[in-house]
């Protein structure tokens, strides 16, 4: 969920976007997104033939595995990708907000990873 307000109840009720790593993530949430909602899934992920969505296929996955060669980061990758392709904040901001959560010592693994992450968006077309 993002928000510019407080958000005070943590569970969406129709997404405008679904980041899906994993194919039983895909098939579990997608019945939540809007009509006219975007898919964001890993490269791995079969999109079904009757999806109505929209949808952009990138290889979070790969890249975290091949590039960064660190698996914990492969949230913080998707999260560089779906900002660049959504452009939701500026890069500094998620950056900072990215540093402010990681642990100690992680913070240029973390930053390395939004950086391919927001390599990956910059290959995307909607």
């Amino acid at each position: 969920i993002i928000s510019r307000k407080e958000i005070d109840f943590p569970k969406i009720e129709k997404a405008s976007c679904l980041v899906a790593l994993t194919q039983k993530s895909l098939e579990k949430y997608i019945t939540q997104l809007e009509p006219d909602g975007l898919i964001i899934a890993d490269s791995t992920i079969e999109i079904p033939q009757n999806c109505p969505n929209k949808y952009i296929r990138v290889p979070i996955i790969d890249t975290t595995y091949d590039v960064i060669r660190k698996p914990i980061t492969i949230n913080i990758v998707a999260l560089g990708a779906v900002n660049g392709i959504l452009k939701l904040v500026s890069d500094s901001v998620l950056e900072k907000a990215v540093l402010g959560r990681v642990p100690k010592d992680t913070e240029e693994l973390n930053k390395r990873a939004l950086k391919e992450g927001k390599k990956l968006s910059e290959t995307v077309i909607i």
